[in-house]
């Protein structure tokens, strides 16, 4: 299984709009793809829009981020905001945690990545 965790910072009124627009219709597309075993998603903050997702392999996931609504929301983003990604693999598909902690585990393992990037106040408090 593979896990990806997101975050968007909206950085403009008018991306904000943009970005409810292209977020409900890639929320659609991510419930319907192949290989996605579930997601959420959240507003840590009015401008601050996080997702966690499962999916079946790597592949699929990159298959739904390379297609469909989420492509059109991809290519359009430089006028919402900005956003940042961290994935990893579970191996003990028995022991897949719920959605909560892996939100939690993602948002530490973001936290990390931008840390090392000399980015992390990028991220809200």
């Amino acid at each position: 299984m593979y896990v990806s965790h997101t975050h968007f910072k909206i950085t403009n009124p008018i991306g904000w709009f943009l970005f409810q627009f292209h977020a409900v219709r890639s929320g659609n597309q991510a419930g319907r793809s192949k290989g996605n075993v579930k997601w959420t998603a959240w507003a840590a903050t009015i401008r601050n829009v996080c997702t966690v997702s499962v999916w079946e392999s790597e592949a699929h996931m990159r298959a739904f981020m390379t297609s469909g609504a989420h492509l059109v929301a991809m290519k359009l983003s430089r006028y919402m905001g900005h956003g940042y990604t961290v994935g990893w693999e579970i191996e003990d598909l028995d022991a897949l945690p719920d959605l909560q902690t892996l939100r939690v585990d993602g948002e530490r393992r973001l936290r990390e990545k931008l840390r090392a990037q000399s980015l992390e106040h990028w991220l809200p408090a």
